[in-house]
């Protein structure tokens, strides 16, 4: 019974869709039909024998027929192309075969057209109501070491503003850093139905075990201190770095290129680059206060 039920149901959609896109197409022709002064003597949506109809005030007859995959209007004149019927003096300016060639064309452009200005409005109206994905800006989880654990953040704190640019969801908080791309942003948010206000929190991409370490040093860590972001600006390229101080948690340190070339040091190495001398320098400074 249910699988009756679902084939008489998406058969019974397929033909209402049907109906619907053979409807405005054919509107389409006979609203250019008339505006071109041409005379529609049939307007029907499907084919085969009527089931029911009427004639309007400009003599067309509107009708539903057996058969709903498909329709047509019929045009006056439209069949003396191929036929030696003569059209008489008087009807000659209703006749579609009698117009001139754009006419003719945008008649016949007018279906298509219909279909093409319709369906942008009903993608854009479905896209109204249930196309967009809307995540509000409220935090469910704050993990051990993650962007929002380092900057503070609390579960269920509700995030309404960034830099004085109202949030509303996480789309939003993710376009406006992209966009910006600052150092340190100024955040406005709910908690406990109390607006709080943390000035120059610094956003960076971190997971609970730092990837850096886990894939180069082979080592599960965990962040104890946030030094700071560096960037070294050239005409070749942009480098930004996080500094961390951080303790091991679990795995067997392994060395890479780079260690293995710079080994452990207590002096900083004459080749390294200028922002990492910066943020290494800073990191034995507050290392040395802990």
């Amino acid at each position: 019974m249910e699988i009756l039920s679902n084939i008489l149901f998406y058969f019974f959609s397929f033909v209402i869709v049907v109906s619907i896109i053979v409807f405005v197409h054919e509107f389409g022709h006979y609203c250019a039909a008339i505006l071109n002064k041409v005379k529609v003597e049939t307007f029907s949506i499907g084919f085969g024998k009527e089931i029911f109809g009427w004639n309007d005030k400009r003599g067309t007859r509107w009708k539903f027929c057996y058969f709903p995959f498909g329709g047509y209007i019929k045009m006056f004149g439209e069949d003396n192309f191929s036929s030696k019927k003569k059209i008489p003096l008087n009807l000659s300016k209703y006749a579609f075969s009698k117009k001139k060639i754009y006419q003719k064309f945008l008649i016949v452009l007018a279906g298509p057209l219909a279909n093409f200005i319709f369906g942008i409005i009903g993608f854009a109206f479905i896209y109204s109501l249930i196309g967009k994905t809307f995540i509000p800006a409220v935090i469910n989880k704050v993990e051990n070491n993650s962007p929002a654990f380092m900057v503070g953040l609390l579960k269920d704190d509700k995030i309404i503003k960034i830099d004085n640019n109202k949030i509303e969801s996480f789309n939003d908080i993710g376009i406006f850093i992209n966009l910006y791309k600052k150092k340190t942003y100024s955040f406005e948010l709910i908690r406990n139905e109390k607006i709080l206000k943390k000035k120059n929190l610094i956003i960076f991409q971190s997971t609970s075990s730092y990837p850096c370490e886990a894939n180069e040093l082979n080592l599960n860590v965990k962040i104890k201190k946030y030094v700071g972001v560096y960037e070294n600006l050239n005409s070749f390229r942009h480098d930004v770095s996080h500094g961390f101080i951080v303790s091991p948690i679990s795995g067997k340190i392994k060395t890479d290129f780079q260690s293995e070339e710079l080994k452990f040091f207590k002096k900083i190495p004459k080749n390294t680059v200028p922002h990492h001398k910066k943020m290494i320098k800073d990191v034995f400074n507050k290392f040395k206060k802990t």
